[in-house]
């Protein structure tokens, strides 16, 4: 009967114990990337967006010129030649994002139209690896040296891995469309969804290609333009929005551990004590 009554007065206590080790409480939070705007960790304006349109003119004109500076980057056939095709790449600098979370929710590139020559559809692949090294630049239609153009990847020294305009795909960027939106010349904000999100794991280790877009199909007059981190207006900045599950320890968890910690070690030392606590001896 006396080894029952302890065992009564102590699984409440086992008990209460496994709850202090294990009371967590999971909850969702939603987190925006925008250069212009506070970092969503740290107290600095986040600076960390780079995106930059190749273009070219019947491989001939801007093949060589960078568009990095520009406060715009297009995607599609232009609407003054069939043989004028733009690409984009953009990326955003997350490692802010790191042992923040648990699980990632959902993730949507916003973007802000800036004008369109017609209808279409605009999809979003990864950058391969092998043209991991793309450059921004700082040209509105220059010079591209040291920078990314429609010729290479680095003008001056390095090609793009599978050919020119990054165009072949599973090389210089990977098949899987993972975002995907629709556009009309009267389209103002296009939220992109993605599918697969585990490349913000990649991006938060720092194995940060970027994302690459490109029109569902490039045989009609379908380019548009988005608003890039350069332009003037910060509210039409690009926006990287993760909605993510978080488990944070609640507060008073670490308290009532503390206590629990100091209440066993008291029980323990009167045990070997053979003090009475309660109705219950303990020897």
């Amino acid at each position: 009967m006396e080894n029952e009554r302890k065992s009564m007065n102590f699984q409440p206590i086992s008990m209460l114990f496994v709850a202090m080790l294990v009371g967590r409480v999971a909850y969702a939070d939603m987190i925006t990337y925008k250069d212009g705007a506070l970092d969503p960790f740290l107290e600095t304006t986040y600076a960390g967006t780079e995106d930059v349109g190749i273009f070219h003119e019947s491989n001939i004109y801007h093949t060589t010129s960078n568009f990095g500076g520009r406060g715009d980057f297009s995607v599609g056939r232009t609407i003054t030649s069939l043989s004028g095709v733009g690409h984009s790449f953009v990326r955003f600098d997350i490692t802010s994002f790191a042992d923040k979370y648990q699980f990632i929710d959902s993730v949507t590139l916003r973007l802000y139209q800036n004008f369109a020559d017609g209808s279409g559809v605009v999809e979003i692949h990864e950058v391969s690896t092998a043209n991991a090294g793309w450059v921004e630049g700082t040209q509105s239609n220059g010079p591209g040296t040291g920078a990314s153009t429609w010729s290479k990847r680095i003008q001056g020294s390095e090609s793009w891995a599978g050919s020119v305009g990054a165009s072949t795909a599973g090389i210089d960027y990977l098949t899987p469309v993972i975002a995907s939106a629709t556009h009309t010349t009267s389209t103002t904000i296009v939220d992109f969804q993605f599918s697969d999100v585990s490349f913000i794991d990649d991006w938060i280790l720092g194995n940060n290609s970027g994302l690459y877009l490109r029109a569902e199909t490039e045989a009609v007059r379908n380019r548009v333009a988005y608003y890039s981190a350069d332009t003037g207006n910060a509210s039409l900045h690009p926006e990287l929005i993760i909605s993510f599950t978080a488990a944070v320890p609640e507060p008073s968890t670490y308290a009532l551990f503390a206590m629990m910690t100091l209440g066993l070690a008291a029980i323990k030392r009167s045990r070997r004590q053979g003090v009475s606590i309660g109705s219950v001896t303990l020897e």
